[in-house]
């Protein structure tokens, strides 16, 4: 198992997603994505853990800041964000090939 491909891909997904996010996040789509790897073969103890300490080590920033005087957050309550591209807005062509045009509020409601 490549932990290190798979801390990338846990923190595109989660950042994907969900532009903002915490430990338990990642936590969760680093055991979702050893399920879907390893299809239900057992794992060791602790490399779901692993995975995820090393997706926020890497490729995650923390948005939570340490205020003077205050002990620090607990690690469950560190809010994070990731330092990926956001993609451009996808569409999807007409029959002439052209943008579709802009849906009303009748339309989008």
């Amino acid at each position: 198992m490549d932990t290190v491909l798979a801390a990338v891909d846990v923190a595109a997904i989660v950042y994907t997603v969900r532009r903002v996010f915490n430990r338990h996040h990642i936590l969760a789509e680093a055991r979702r994505h050893l399920l879907e790897t390893l299809r239900g073969r057992a794992f060791a103890p602790g490399l779901d853990t692993y995975i995820a300490d090393k997706a926020l080590a890497r490729h995650a920033r923390r948005l939570t800041p340490a205020k003077e005087g205050r002990p620090g957050p607990a690690q469950e309550l560190l809010t994070y964000t990731a330092d990926f591209t956001w993609p451009k807005r996808w569409w999807i062509a007409g029959t002439d090939g052209r943008l579709p045009s802009e849906s009303s509020r009748y339309e989008r409601a």
